[in-house]
C-alpha cells in the first residue's frame, strides 16, 4: 500500500506507518495517525457522530466490526486486492474513516485529498489525468460539484465505483450521474452501523429503485414504519432508526424520509423529503444549484405550513415567478405539499461533515424559537 499526497509526495508501505506527522496538514495527520494505530493493532477506536439529527456523541467501535464492514463492502462491489482509491472525505467521521480501513484491508494505493467541495478541481491541479480509481467516496455536494465541472469526464471515465453518502441524493443529481461510466451507488448507514449497510445503484442498466442490504444484514419495520437493523456490525442486536421506509423483500427497502421531518399541516402529514425531491427538479430546471431544505413552520390555523428555505440571496421577481410557474406547471406536489413561503439565508448552519443542521439554521434565521429551559 502507498499513500499518495501529490505526484512528489508518495510514501511507500514500509515508510508511512512510522512517518513523522509533524508539519503535515491537520486532516492528513489525523488520517495517518488512525492508520498508524490500526497497524499497531489497536482494538477499539472512538468516533464522533455527525450531529445532523441531534447532538454529536462519541461512539466506540471495535476493530473486528470495522473489518467486517469493510469486507462486506469490498465483497459487494467485487473488489479484490490492489488497485487504488481516492479519499476526499473527513476521516474524523465514519465515511472517511472506513475508506481508510477498506484501502488498508484491500492493499490499495490511497490517494489523499483534503475534504474540499470539488475533488476533481483539486485533482486537476495535481495530476494531468486521474488515476484509475477502483473506489471513490463522496458526499452529494461533492458529486454535484464534479458533474458541473468543465471536462470532468477526463477525470472520471476511468473510475470504477463511486459511493455517495452522508445525505440523500436528489433526483436532479441522479439524472446528472447517468453520464458517468463508473457504477454509482447511494449508501444507507450511520456511525452506529459502522458506515453503510445497504447500497442503491443509481446509474446504468443496473440502476435500482431501492436500497439492497449487504450480506448478513436483517431489516424490519416498527409500527411507525421506521427501519430497524441487525447484523454483525450491530453485534447482532437490533438498532432502531427514525427513518421511514417501505420494505421490498427479501433484501430491499425504499427510503421515504425521516419521521422527525414529517410536517403536520392541517392534519395532513407531509414528508419533507418528498417535497424536497420535487423542488430539486424545479431548481435544476431553473439552473439554480442552491442548497435548500423544506420545513414545517408554525401557522395559526394549520399548526404548521410547508416552507422552503434556500441558501441564496433573495430572488428577484422574475426568478420567483418562474419558480411558482414551474411548481404549478409540473404538478409534482399536492395542495398541502406545495411550499407556501420562501425564505432565504446567506449561509446554512452545517456540521463539520457538511450536513445541513435544519433546526439550528431556522433558529439562526429567527423562524422558530428555541424551546424554553425546563
Amino acid at each position: 500500500m502507498r499513500w499518495i499526497f501529490s505526484p512528489t509526495d508518495v510514501w511507500q508501505a514500509e515508510d508511512w506507518p512510522t512517518l513523522s506527522l509533524v508539519g503535515l496538514p491537520d486532516a492528513l495527520a489525523d488520517a495517518l495517525a488512525f492508520c498508524q494505530a490500526w497497524y499497531r493493532g489497536q482494538a477499539e477506536f472512538d468516533l464522533q457522530t455527525s450531529g445532523s439529527t441531534g447532538q454529536p456523541k462519541t461512539i466506540r467501535l471495535a476493530r473486528e466490526l470495522m473489518e467486517h464492514s469493510a469486507r462486506s463492502t469490498l465483497q459487494a462491489l467485487g473488489l479484490g486486492k490492489g488497485g487504488c482509491a481516492l479519499l476526499c472525505l473527513n476521516t474524523n467521521y465514519i465515511g472517511g474513516r472506513m475508506m481508510l480501513v477498506r484501502a488498508m484491508m484491500a492493499d490499495m494505493d490511497l490517494y489523499w485529498l483534503p475534504p474540499v467541495g470539488n475533488p476533481v478541481a483539486l485533482l486537476q491541479t495535481h495530476f494531468p489525468k486521474s488515476p484509475p480509481f477502483a473506489l471513490v467516496a463522496l458526499v452529494p455536494l461533492q458529486a454535484e460539484a464534479i458533474v458541473h465541472t468543465a471536462a470532468y469526464r477526463q477525470y472520471t471515465d476511468n473510475w470504477q465505483h463511486i459511493l455517495i453518502g452522508g445525505a440523500a441524493v436528489s433526483p436532479s443529481l441522479t439524472q446528472s450521474l447517468q453520464q458517468l461510466h463508473a457504477a454509482v451507488y447511494a449508501t444507507y448507514g450511520m456511525t452506529e452501523t459502522i458506515s453503510h449497510i445497504a447500497l442503491q445503484r443509481l446509474n446504468g442498466t443496473a440502476a435500482d429503485e431501492t436500497f439492497v442490504t449487504l450480506p448478513g444484514i436483517e431489516i424490519k419495520c416498527d409500527h411507525r414504519g421506521a427501519l430497524a437493523i441487525k447484523g454483525a456490525v450491530t453485534q447482532h442486536e437490533w438498532i432502531q432508526t427514525n427513518d421511514w421506509v417501505t420494505l421490498h423483500p427479501p433484501k430491499g427497502f425504499r427510503w421515504l424520509g425521516r419521521l422527525d421531518n414529517i410536517i403536520n399541516s392541517g392534519g395532513v402529514k407531509v414528508p419533507a423529503e418528498k417535497v424536497e425531491r420535487a423542488i430539486s427538479l424545479v431548481l435544476a430546471d431553473m439552473g439554480l444549484p442552491y442548497l435548500f431544505f423544506v420545513a414545517g413552520l408554525p401557522h395559526p390555523q394549520l399548526g404548521q405550513q410547508v416552507c422552503l428555505i434556500i441558501e441564496s440571496p433573495p430572488w428577484d421577481e422574475a426568478q420567483t415567478a418562474r419558480f411558482w410557474h414551474l411548481i404549478n406547471h409540473q404538478a409534482l406536489l399536492g395542495k398541502y405539499e406545495t411550499p407556501k413561503q420562501l425564505y432565504f439565508s446567506p449561509k446554512f448552519v452545517q456540521t463539520a461533515s457538511a450536513k445541513i443542521q435544519r433546526r439550528q439554521t431556522l433558529l439562526a434565521m429567527g423562524l422558530i424559537a428555541d424551546a424554553p429551559a425546563t
